[in-house]
């Protein structure tokens, strides 16, 4: 039991516990400012934190309604939870502000009977067995009413997700390119994470993938049983494994040889790297599914390590597909991956080659923080889609026809303690716009009817919830079709319609402008001709909850009235449907 009364700020973290520690109470304390002397620190802590991404105490409440000067709430919590409230000018627990009750199916209700004193709001629940979850995201703003659909009184439920071998394939990955630093317990840590997540994929890399290089590491040309064990683990979740093929020559290094970059422009270079691939794949043989020929080999400013010359990387893949083909058949091949708005020139390049139709799969980097309020990035942001469609077509009229994904995506925000150097034109959202950001380009890559994947490098606490949420909601979805009329005041509505297997549909929806803390949506009329469905349900992937929705039929079309579209993808889920 911590509390009540202590007060516990100023540090890193305020109170951590470790995963599978379980019937730890907190209660009614003062928790605020553990952010540690930088408030960029790698190591910074939330208030209360649970290590563990599997723990039902990261499942933390959902505060839906509020209005700070009335000092009312309600939200969504664990069935028959103590639910505790404060207030805080940040995202912890400074003033306690009372408790309340969760009922049997977690939803709960506050009223102080006065004004909160913080500017934002902040939950934890406690369950019947006494263990304490982490601090709910903050509120933003005085008041809102947190609604799918203007005067819809139906009951809302927590969105219940699922860990990645209970998912059919949802076109989701994680990137992690630390591995060669894993042993055992991080190796188990990761995977209870990835999982968690729901992904159904996973890139890597062995080794190093930017400086700074370890060169006292040892040879490449070794895997460690951590990241094996890893891998055969992911195999068992159903979870799909890419290796980004990279390789320093750290042997050739410790005899004395220096690394020159452009790479790949000697018949020496070129040979050790079809060594390593020989090795690499053939030591996962059968269990590897995807490799990729080197990572961002665009990175030539200032004489950078990973650049290859885009003919140069043309002259190489000929040289490495049939290694790979010879020692793993049934392995696909990607092309090396670009951040694809620094790299297009180099892409294009390579797209326009013969060699591209040997390729199983074409990847890029193509979101790092470019968002529609970051002068930098110019249009780029909504040209997105017309892009991805010119680099299909040029790939096509050389043969290509695999797979395209778009992977490693990544908005930094102000409190990342990954993000930048200082002074570049990015990093600058809230917590909640990256969230939003990464809810819109996950579906429409998706729907683009590519992959998509996110970083490792996010800000974790806020981010893999929202993808954990998508990762249950997409599992099995296929672009589809689905005509709609959309009668609204909102401009730049964007949509992406699927299908499911079991002849389910999904319509997703946002408004495409920038993103704000706090959006209330926009009231407006979806018409679905010749559509029917037994119901609707609405889902929101940000907060974390599901609601039906309130429909009419009229002259064979489905209506829904006064849904609130927002600026992050809403989900429309239409059970039982069918179309003309």
């Amino acid at each position: 039991m911590i509390g009540p009364d202590n007060v516990i700020a100023f540090n890193r973290g305020g109170i951590t516990f470790w995963a599978n520690t379980p019937y730890n109470t907190v209660t009614q304390n003062s928790i605020h400012d553990n952010r540690g002397p930088d408030s960029h620190a790698e190591n910074r802590r939330p208030g209360i934190d649970v290590d563990g991404a599997g723990d039902p105490r990261r499942v933390i409440p959902i505060i839906l309604d509020f209005d700070l000067q009335a000092g009312n709430l309600t939200g969504l919590a664990c069935a028959n939870c103590i639910v505790e409230i404060f207030s805080d000018s940040d995202d912890e627990g400074a003033i306690y502000e009372g408790r309340t009750m969760a009922d049997g199916s977690g939803t709960f209700t506050f009223r102080k009977g006065g004004a909160f004193s913080g500017a934002h709001l902040t939950a934890n629940a406690t369950d019947p067995e006494g263990s304490t979850t982490e601090f709910s995201r903050p509120t933003q703003g005085t008041r809102r009413i947190m609604t799918l659909q203007e005067g819809n009184a139906l009951v809302k439920y927590r969105l219940q997700t699922k860990p990645s071998g209970e998912l059919a394939d949802n076109r989701i990955s994680l990137n992690f390119d630390q591995l060669w630093e894993l042993d055992n317990e991080a190796a188990e840590h990761l995977l209870e994470e990835i999982t968690t997540l729901g992904v159904k994929r996973f890139d890597m890399s062995v080794h190093e993938v930017e400086p700074p290089i370890n060169w006292s590491a040892g040879s490449e040309f070794n895997i460690s049983a951590p990241v094996d064990r890893l891998i055969d683990d992911l195999i068992k979740q159903g979870i799909a494994v890419n290796i980004d093929l990279y390789f320093w020559d750290k042997d050739g290094y410790a005899s004395g040889e220096q690394l020159s970059t452009p790479r790949f422009q000697t018949e020496e270079q070129i040979q050790g790297y079809l060594d390593f691939v020989r090795f690499t794949v053939n030591h996962f043989k059968g269990r590897v599914q995807y490799y990729a020929i080197w990572g961002e080999p665009g990175s030539c400013g200032d004489g950078g390590i990973k650049c290859i010359r885009a003919h140069d990387y043309i002259n190489l893949a000929r040289r490495v597909i049939p290694v790979i083909r010879e020692e793993d058949p049934q392995a696909k091949v990607v092309l090396a991956p670009v951040v694809l708005y620094f790299g297009r020139d180099w892409l294009f390049t390579v797209l326009a080659s013969e060699v591209i139709q040997d390729f199983d799969v074409i990847k890029t980097h193509p979101f790092y923080d470019a968002a529609p309020d970051i002068d930098f990035f110019g249009s780029y942001y909504y040209d997105y889609p017309s892009i991805v469609e010119e680099i299909k077509q040029t790939a096509s009229a050389q043969g290509f026809e695999g797979e395209y994904w778009g992977t490693d995506l990544t908005w930094w925000n102000v409190d990342n303690p990954n993000k930048p150097i200082d002074g570049q034109p990015w990093g600058s959202h809230t917590q909640t716009e990256g969230a939003k950001y990464f809810t819109r380009v996950i579906v429409m890559q998706l729907g683009l009817d590519g992959s998509s994947g996110v970083s490792v490098f996010s800000n974790t606490r806020w981010i893999y919830p929202r993808v954990r949420n998508l990762s249950t909601v997409m599992a099995g979805a296929n672009p589809g079709s689905l005509a709609v009329e959309i009668e609204s005041t909102a401009t730049n509505i964007m949509s992406y319609a699927f299908t499911l297997p079991n002849g389910d549909r999904l319509f997703a929806l946002w408004t495409n402008g920038v993103a704000v803390d706090d959006d209330r949506g926009v009231g407006s009329t979806l018409t679905f001709p010749g559509l029917s469905a037994s119901k609707v349900i609405g889902i929101d992937v940000l907060e974390g909850f599901e609601q039906e929705l309130i429909t009419e039929r009229e002259s064979g079309n489905l209506i829904i009235r006064n849904l609130m579209v927002k600026d992050y993808a809403i989900i429309l889920r239409f059970t039982s449907a069918s179309a003309p």
